[in-house]
């Protein structure tokens, strides 16, 4: 009995010395404040929250799309963040179950194209008492990949050269643009695009998309305008043309040479004769060169004034002589001989195995006597003074 007694007092003694030790604490110890007060849960970490995020299909040409998905967790009120920045307020929160929550928020693209990482974070806090704010409990954060189509690159289909413009050597083209996405899906534009380029230029293909570098335009190829021939030139000096007089027709006939030009400033000569110009008149030449018509006028020469021919020289050499009458007074005799003519023109002719009566005198001997004779050269009669020597 008195040992029970001793242990009962052992005890009360220990537990009046607890007391007094925690008393003089308490009196020694600053208040606690709201903001000094951090909950067990947060000083362990814990993270035993779930973030499940929603798969998202972002359709061409989205601005934004909508991040979603459900959080398992402890806590009374969810907080979540993406990219770090606390979206709570503008995101549409609701707890669904005693540990389950789902979320709801309008993510904007601000023109990022391509894959894109979203940083995910949740956790829940105190909503009341002096631990109001702060952590109850965290969730693992989760890195969401979202995929937002662009324009890879640009190409082009159905090119059509619609109309040529041969006097400003410019030609009209219109082409369907294709965009390629990144997915490798190909849209043809339904409306065409036109343009224009010169014939000895290039043509620069640029097109442009929200989703293809900002907007930025973008040259994704060239063309080269068709080779067409688009005019010929005459001569430009009167000097050029060679003119050919028809005695039988009393006209004359041009030959001259033109400049052919192609739209790409290419050029090639091509020699083209006009018959039947009327002398010292103006004539209007007209051609057309492959589907090109254009004329020019040219003053034909006056016509040549006939030439008269003339004998400007004539030479008989002697060949040998016959008698052929004689008497006591005189004999004649039959000379015979071959004529050399030249005519004033430069044109010489030969006429061989003449004869002619030379009658001779005795009493008045003469070897030498001229004659005049009429002779047909070249189609045309000349009259022809000539001297013939004997021997």
């Amino acid at each position: 009995m008195v040992k029970k007694l001793c242990k009962t007092t052992a005890v009360l003694v220990i537990l009046s010395f607890l007391l007094m030790m925690g008393s003089f604490t308490a009196l020694g110890a600053a208040k606690p404040t709201a903001d000094s007060v951090t909950p067990g849960r947060t000083i362990l970490n814990v993270q035993t929250g779930v973030i499940t995020p929603n798969s998202v299909t972002i359709p061409q040409y989205a601005a934004s799309t909508t991040l979603s998905g459900t959080v398992v967790i402890d806590g009374p009120k969810l907080v979540l963040k993406v990219n770090g920045v606390d979206v709570t307020a503008a995101a549409n929160v609701v707890k669904v179950s005693d540990k389950i929550w789902t979320y709801s928020y309008t993510y904007q693209f601000n023109q990022a194209v391509g894959d894109i990482n979203i940083n995910l974070e949740a956790y829940t806090v105190y909503i009341n008492g002096k631990t109001a704010g702060n952590i109850h409990t965290q969730a693992a954060p989760v890195s969401q990949i979202i995929h937002v189509p662009y324009v890879k690159s640009f190409e082009y289909t159905n090119l059509t050269w619609d109309s040529y413009d041969r006097v400003t050597n410019v030609f009209s083209l219109s082409y369907n643009l294709v965009k390629v996405w990144d997915d490798g899906e190909r849209v043809t534009d339904d409306q065409k695009t036109v343009g224009a380029v010169e014939g000895t230029a290039v043509y620069t293909l640029t097109a442009s998309d929200p989703t293809h570098n900002g907007g930025v335009p973008d040259a994704f190829g060239t063309i080269t305008p068709p080779v067409v021939f688009r005019n010929f030139s005459y001569p430009a000096s009167s000097a050029e043309y060679t003119w050919t007089y028809d005695d039988a027709s009393k006209t004359y006939s041009v030959s001259f040479t033109v400049v052919k030009l192609w739209s790409n400033g290419t050029t090639a000569t091509e020699t083209f004769t006009q018959n039947g110009l009327t002398p010292g008149a103006s004539n209007t030449i007209m051609l057309t060169m492959e589907g090109v018509t254009n004329s020019t006028v040219v003053i034909a020469p006056a016509a040549p004034v006939p030439q008269v021919i003339t004998v400007s020289g004539a030479q008989a050499v002697y060949v040998g002589k016959e008698v052929i009458a004689s008497n006591k007074d005189y004999n004649n005799y039959r000379v015979f001989y071959n004529l050399n003519v030249s005519l004033s023109d430069g044109s010489e002719y030969t006429l061989e195995n003449l004869d002619v009566t030379f009658p001779f005198n005795k009493g008045n001997q003469d070897y030498t006597r001229s004659f005049t004779k009429v002779f047909t050269l070249g189609g045309q009669d000349y009259t022809v003074t000539f001297t013939l020597t004997i021997q």
